[in-house]
């Protein structure tokens, strides 16, 4: 396992900071600062799965006999990604994004030009 460039602890994941101007500014890793590394229940190799209240404490709230409920503000959300559905949603983007003119000749140069490129050598195995 590699050891970590700040505290010099064994661990399988390390996050390096790089500055603007390229240069390495910290290697941390989450024993010496856990604050920038995801919750557990985002991390794969924890292999658990986590409730909403774990993983989202702050869209839900615990009443008096310790049972936790959906806040509102959630279940507002679920209604609405239900009313709309993943097919109204696509449908909206694809309005706002299509294209509505034919490609341009300099368009179509560049198209070929990649086709030529990258896919003529593959189906021909060249």
């Amino acid at each position: 396992m590699p050891n970590c460039g700040g505290c010099g602890a064994e661990t399988v994941r390390t996050r390096t900071c790089i500055a603007a101007n390229g240069a390495i500014t910290a290697e941390i890793c989450p024993n010496c600062k856990p604050e920038d590394f995801s919750d557990a229940w985002r991390d794969p190799s924890d292999k658990k799965i986590y409730m909403g209240p774990e993983a989202f404490p702050k869209q839900y709230k615990r009443d008096a006999n310790g049972i936790y409920a959906a806040k509102d503000e959630l279940l507002q959300d679920t209604v609405d990604c239900w009313d709309k559905g993943p097919t109204a949603s696509r449908i909206e983007e694809k309005r706002a994004t299509r294209r509505t003119a034919p490609l341009t000749e300099g368009e179509k140069d560049k198209v070929m030009r990649w086709a030529h490129e990258f896919l003529e050598p593959m189906i021909h195995g060249n």
